[in-house]
């Protein structure tokens, strides 16, 4: 028999496995980042750096404003994300 992730008895006959949250992408590491992934606007001393849940790149404040969950990865909640992702989700003009 093959073992069952978690021990959850999924091996028996019409049981699934049950779906665990994907891994999250690998987040670019601060200093690596000299400007914004989306607009790329540089990156001064003040500027906030921010990571976007969904890719894992680094954005400015007005490219990371938006907040949706990512069930996916476990994120239940609002979390930020970037423009691109949250435009990838939910683009304009759909319905």
């Amino acid at each position: 028999q093959l073992a069952c992730p978690l021990d959850l008895g999924c091996h028996s006959v019409g049981v699934a496995a049950p779906k665990l949250p994907l891994k999250p992408p690998h987040w670019v590491p601060d200093e690596e980042a000299t400007h914004c992934k989306t607009c790329s606007t540089p990156f001064k001393l003040f500027s906030r750096k921010h990571h976007c849940r969904r890719c894992g790149h680094v954005v400015c404040g007005d490219c990371s404003k938006y907040q949706m969950p990512i069930p996916e990865f476990g994120y239940r909640d609002f979390v930020r994300v970037c423009r691109v992702c949250f435009s990838a989700q939910f683009p304009v003009g759909s319905s």
